[in-house]
């Protein structure tokens, strides 16, 4: 139960952690600070993660962490980071994290805010998609803020609570899929995604001041019953702006600008309850 400090000293790229076949680290201490290290697993990857928590509060800072290089689809769904247990708490900061399978996992209602923190893939040079790098399970709890995500099955996946702010999700297969309820996604980048936000059946959010650009489906999507407050995006050349599923759930859609979107810049069910206010829609 004692803190535990692992500092490394010069550059990070040169101290490498590796480890083929268990974790490299496995936290079970009160506190633990993990700063300016190297985590690598093999080419082929871990089916267990690199680092696991399991109480405690662990901060995690300028590290690079890197997982297989390889798409092998048996991998895809392995975190490289998974945090555990409803007394853990982890915070990632300016950290990078490159890998072929998934990246952050938090479950049994952890906790975590990650800042700074790039999510990238080996496979964008193959124009390919990785696995899910932030993977937050329900009952958890995430806070995440000028992070950066690409080449992505999904950048997040949400199930839990949190916010998601300032953070840019470029060439994702999805952007952000919202499972679940009082989300916030805001003041963030989202373009060149298949679908930009992915709102799943009976999910609750607020998206608000978000630049939302250039998705070849969607630039929101609403599954049946989900519920949303879309407030003040700029909506701009995307596929369709926002496209609401039959039965729609409660939905604003409010002072938004939507500019050159191809087929539709709302996609509405027939008889909704959707309500439209003091949007700006400039149809090619």
């Amino acid at each position: 139960d004692k803190p535990l400090s692992l500092i490394g000293d010069g550059n990070r790229d040169e101290i490498v952690i590796q480890s083929s076949k268990e974790p490299s680290l496995r936290v079970e201490t009160s506190s633990a600070k993990i700063q300016n290290l190297t985590f690598q697993t093999s080419e082929t990857g871990l089916l267990v993660p690199l680092i696991e928590q399991y109480q405690g509060l662990l901060q995690i800072e300028n590290c690079l962490i890197l997982g297989a290089s390889q798409r092998d689809i048996s991998h895809l769904m392995a975190a490289l980071v998974t945090i555990s247990g409803m007394n853990t708490m982890v915070i990632l900061r300016k950290c990078k994290i490159k890998t072929s399978q998934g990246g952050i996992l938090l479950q049994q209602g952890a906790q975590g805010t990650l800042q700074e923190t790039i999510f990238d893939s080996y496979s964008g040079d193959s124009g390919t998609f990785s696995g899910i790098a932030v993977n937050i399970k329900k009952g958890c709890q995430i806070q995440l803020q000028n992070c950066e995500f690409s080449w992505r099955r999904c950048g997040v996946l949400l199930a839990g609570r949190g916010g998601v702010d300032h953070c840019t999700f470029k060439s994702n297969e999805v952007g952000i899929t919202l499972v679940g309820k009082d989300i916030i996604v805001q003041n963030c980048n989202i373009h060149t995604n298949l679908t930009g936000i992915l709102l799943q059946v009976d999910s609750q959010a607020t998206i608000t001041q978000n630049r939302i650009v250039e998705n070849q489906k969607e630039g929101i999507r609403l599954g049946a019953g989900a519920s949303a407050s879309i407030l003040s995006n700029r909506i701009v050349k995307n596929n369709i702006g926002i496209h609401v599923e039959s039965p729609a759930g409660d939905v604003l859609i409010k002072k938004n600008r939507f500019l050159q979107n191809s087929q539709k810049s709302i996609d509405l069910p027939f008889l909704s309850k959707v309500v439209l206010e003091e949007n700006d829609i400039i149809h090619p």
